[in-house]
Formats: structure tokens, C-alpha cells, sequence
């Protein structure tokens, strides 16, 4: 698997494969072509933004990555004077597209553009997860595991599926099962940002298990606030609580006062942690940004 292929809806695509993956492929579903080029910038900030719009609709619509350095043919016929340039198939022909940078959320806005427009009619599992995903918001984990079950039988390879199921799970304190779950799932899903998320979401929750009560720890912490032991213990039982902002503050504060404590275990949890929240998690996205400018300053 190539660098670019983080799931069943996205792969590299080429010259002498562009019919098959894009114009017979966009008779089924809709299909986003990315033009890019390895010394592109802009390439390298829109292409991740197209994956994770992508991944969030893996049943309605396809990405594929063309490196024109590689293949400049369909480029060539395609018109394309300058990259970024990406192009979106329907019916195995262009129907809409959008040349330069764009914006995370400009790129969202466009990808469910194509999916109102040119998407496949929804089979009833669409519905079904965005019911479950609300059981799970509403923190009714029993419910929710039982309806993920059901659409996991019905189509095995949702990646929402699994994640949910494993996120309900996980929320009726079942790593065990969770567990079990993880392994349920399909080899050509396990390179998903979600369900790598999930999996390393199963990793976190496990670590969590032996901290002690929350307010307890923050009583311990305020008297003792030298104590990285204890500040550790304190980062994750707010993780376990969902109180990430602080969780990963804390964190962030461990590292920046001694990066090498114990052998850079806060950094290690810190990024188990932002794996954990996923590619998309704003809150996960702040904290990488945190860090990285704290490892590079």
C-alpha cells in the first residue's frame, strides 16, 4: 500500500489505470481525482483535507491521487496548468471541480457538494449509523453497540461501523469486547484513520483504568504541584473523564518542564492520546500544533 492509500476509498491512481478508477469507477459512485506533485506546498496541505472529507463518506464517494511528475498524460488532456487541481466524475464524466489551495472546511463544502449531487441513493445503513452515532453522543452505549452490530452484519466494511462500535463499547467499560471487535475488522479497513483512531482509542482507555478519582487526584496535585508522578495520574484520569483540553495541557506541561522523564512517557501518552481523538478531533488538532512547536522551539 502506497502513501496516499489510507483507505478503501482512497488510492494512487495513474495513466493506465484512470479509466478503470475513475471513468468506469464514477458510473457506481462519485469520484475526486487529486492532481498533485510531491514539490507542490499547496499539494501538501489539500491532499490530507480531501482524505479525511473522504473518509468521513467512504460509502458515497472515492478519491484518487494522480502524481502528474509520474503521469502527466490525463493532466495533459484534463487541461491542468497548475496544481492542487482537483476534479470530481459522475456517470464517467467531469462534473464539477476546483484548481489552488482551499480550506479544510472549503474542501468538506465540496466534497458534500458532489455527494448531494452525483451520490449514490442512500441503502438505509447511512441513516442507521448517523441513529447509532446519536445513541452514542447521548451515552446510551448499549443501545448504540447493539444497532452497530446490525450494520456491521449487514455490510462489513463501514469503517464508521467498527469505530462505533468500538467507541460504544468502550463506553460500557468493555475493553474485552472492544477488543474483540478490533480484530473483527476487515485487513483492507486496518489502515483507516478511523479505525486506527479507534484501535488506539481501545490503547488509551486501557492505560486509564487504574487511575484513581478525579477530584481526589486534583486535591493531591494542588499540594504537592512539583510532583510529576502525581500530575501523570492526574493527566489521565482527566482522559478518562473525556476532559481532554486539560488532559492534554497537563500533559503538555509535563514535557515542556522535562521531556525526559521517564523515558518520554507524557509525550508517548500524548500522542497515543491525539491518535486516539482522530485526524479530525479540533481539540486533538490543537494539541499537535502544541506540541510540535514545543519539541521544535
Amino acid at each position: 500500500m502506497t502513501q496516499h492509500e489510507t483507505s478503501v476509498s482512497i488510492k494512487d491512481g495513474s495513466d493506465e489505470t484512470f479509466m478503470t478508477d475513475v471513468i468506469e469507477a464514477s458510473k457506481q459512485i462519485p469520484v475526486v481525482v487529486d492532481f498533485w506533485a510531491p514539490w507542490c506546498g499547496p499539494c501538501k496541505t489539500l491532499g490530507p483535507a480531501l482524505e479525511v472529507a473522504i473518509n468521513e463518506n467512504p460509502k458515497k464517494i472515492r478519491l484518487i491521487k494522480i502524481d502528474i511528475d509520474k503521469n502527466p498524460s490525463m493532466a495533459g488532456q484534463l487541461r491542468v496548468q497548475s496544481i492542487p487541481a482537483v476534479f470530481a466524475f459522475s456517470k464517467g464524466q467531469p462534473v464539477d471541480g476546483f484548481m489552488g489551495a482551499q480550506t479544510p472546511s472549503q474542501v468538506k463544502d465540496f466534497v458534500k457538494k458532489i455527494i448531494d449531487e452525483h451520490g449514490p441513493e442512500d441503502d438505509g445503513l447511512t441513516t442507521a449509523i448517523e441513529s447509532a452515532n446519536e445513541m452514542l453522543q447521548a451515552k446510551d452505549y448499549l443501545g448504540a453497540t447493539e444497532v452497530f452490530k446490525a450494520i456491521i452484519e449487514e455490510d462489513k466494511n463501514l469503517p464508521d461501523a467498527y469505530t462505533g462500535l468500538i467507541k460504544s463499547l468502550l463506553g460500557e467499560k468493555n475493553i474485552n469486547a472492544a477488543k474483540s471487535a478490533s480484530n473483527e475488522i476487515p485487513p483492507n479497513l486496518k489502515n483507516d484513520t478511523l479505525i486506527k483512531a479507534a484501535i488506539a482509542q481501545i490503547n488509551v482507555t486501557e492505560q486509564t483504568l487504574s487511575v484513581g478519582n478525579l477530584e481526589d487526584l486534583r486535591e493531591k496535585f494542588r499540594k504537592s504541584p512539583n510532583d510529576i508522578n502525581l500530575e501523570f495520574d492526574l493527566a489521565l484520569a482527566l482522559i478518562s473523564e473525556e476532559q481532554n483540553t486539560e488532559a492534554i495541557s497537563t500533559l503538555l506541561h509535563i514535557i515542556a518542564a522535562e521531556s525526559d522523564w521517564s523515558d518520554g512517557k507524557a509525550k508517548t501518552q500524548l500522542i497515543d492520546f491525539l491518535d486516539a481523538l482522530g485526524p479530525t478531533n479540533e481539540t486533538g488538532r490543537a494539541g499537535r500544533r502544541k506540541l510540535s512547536s514545543l519539541m521544535f522551539s
